[in-house]
């Protein structure tokens, strides 16, 4: 039953237009603010409802591409890029609501901004070795680190919304294996540029 269902998407998604992933990605990276504007405006549960459907289309950008084949640089970018716009308004919005701690002694605070550290570092060897980056692909640590980094942000959400310390420590747990992969992809990241 189960496989005839996935089967059945599977070939409804194969009649979508190729632009399809990117469009999706466009829509992540437009609509990212709406996390932090819906918690003012409408309150905590619209908020999680946004950002757990902004994240889905992260999930389905992907798969959408390998699907159809339409696998680009441009696709690639505007994947990291409505990541990091997504998680950047979330985290901004959570250090604001004091559900991130956001003094100097707390650990969560150092560990979001090694994650940021690392993103900009990329941006920057990017920028600087444009003529190589067509040869530098985007490791698996990388996704990893989005990934966790994704579900430790929608973690800290529930527990804001449920005031649980079980949903805290978890969403903390995710945070630390996120930082762990971002270490990860950056010595992969500058490794690849050497041979490049």
């Amino acid at each position: 039953m189960l496989g005839s269902f996935r089967d059945w998407v599977k070939s409804q998604a194969r009649k979508l237009p190729a632009w399809s992933p990117n469009f999706l990605s466009l829509l992540r990276i437009v609509f990212a603010p709406a996390v932090p504007f819906s918690y003012y405006r409408w309150g905590l549960f619209w908020t999680i409802v946004t950002f757990v459907l902004l994240a889905i289309t992260d999930l389905l950008d992907g798969w959408l591409a390998r699907l159809l084949g339409a696998e680009s640089e441009l696709g690639k970018k505007l994947d990291a890029l409505g990541d990091w716009v997504l998680a950047g308004s979330t985290a901004t919005m959570l250090v604001f609501l004091g559900v991130i701690p956001s003094h100097v002694s707390d650990w969560q605070i150092w560990f979001l901004g090694l994650i940021l550290t690392r993103a900009v570092s990329i941006v920057f060897a990017v920028v600087l070795q444009k003529e190589k980056t067509d040869r530098i692909h985007r490791p698996e640590s990388e996704r990893q680190m989005s990934g966790f980094l994704a579900i430790a942000l929608g973690l800290f959400l529930l527990s804001h919304a449920w005031a649980s310390p079980f949903l805290k420590l978890a969403g903390e747990g995710a945070l630390a294996v996120s930082t762990v992969y971002a270490f990860v992809s950056w010595w992969q990241y500058f490794r690849h540029f050497r041979k490049a």
